[in-house]
């Protein structure tokens, strides 16, 4: 139980850090699959693969760090595909034909072949068409690339945004999941962001969850704490995984 406490309050500390030093980052609050690259410039990437969904699954965003002032749109795809071996994308002739992700075993695609929209925002909540791949996001900016749907030439972005921070001055309560142990799916009885860590305190998953059925089939077999925070609660529970 000690154990536990201390391991509880070693992640509630790196995610309050976590919070303050990107407390100046429009996109602090973003479920993020990955940083990647170097420089003291960054942006965000976001691919929206279901733009009719109002549900997350679908949607994934990458920070990319840069030197230089801007990075224009080929630049970030083929950047991305170059550091994660599960990003790939399609670019003929500068347009931009597909691009696939695949996570937890599933592949994310376009159903239909080069209808993508792209925007641009300075704070991820207010989007402007972008004129093509080889315009530019300089630092600070966001960037989406969004699947069309060809029967109405239209795209709705959907930010996969999550809580990045612990509240402060918060009581810690005990998440009742069941059943517990657990082989493929666990039930979670409350709404709010959830984020799963290994006992070495590795983030393995995040998601914005609603009262229901978590799939955890994905996860090897193992002990992990489980992390929810709504606006006013923080829970916590330990997951054995089988």
């Amino acid at each position: 139980m000690k154990k536990q406490f201390v391991f509880l309050m070693a992640i509630m500390c790196l995610s309050l850090i976590s919070l303050k030093t990107q407390a100046q980052i429009p996109f602090s609050m973003v479920i993020t699959e990955n940083t990647y690259g170097s420089g003291s410039n960054q942006l965000m990437c976001v691919v929206d693969f279901d733009s009719d969904s109002v549900g997350i699954d679908s949607s994934f965003a990458w920070i990319l760090q840069f030197d230089g002032d801007s990075l224009s749109g080929d630049s970030i795809l083929n950047a991305l595909a170059f550091y994660d071996s599960n990003f790939s994308v399609d670019i003929v002739s500068g347009f931009l034909n597909n691009i696939s992700y695949t996570k937890a075993g599933q592949t994310y695609t376009n159903p239909n072949i080069g209808w993508f929209a792209i925007y641009e925002s300075a704070d991820g909540q207010n989007w402007n068409w972008n004129g093509g791949l080889t315009d530019s996001v300089g630092n600070m900016e966001w960037i989406a690339f969004v699947v069309m749907d060809p029967s109405t030439f239209q795209a709705d972005i959907n930010v996969p945004m999550c809580c990045s921070g612990i509240p402060q001055k918060t009581v810690v309560e005990e998440l009742p999941i069941y059943p517990n142990p657990a082989k493929n799916i666990v039930y979670i009885p409350e709404n709010g962001c959830l984020k799963i860590y290994s006992l070495e305190g590795s983030l393995v998953f995040s998601k914005v969850m609603e009262v229901g059925i978590l799939d955890i089939s994905f996860l090897p077999a193992a002990i992990y704490q489980l992390i929810l925070t709504s606006d006013k609660k923080l829970f916590s529970a330990s997951l054995i995984k089988e």
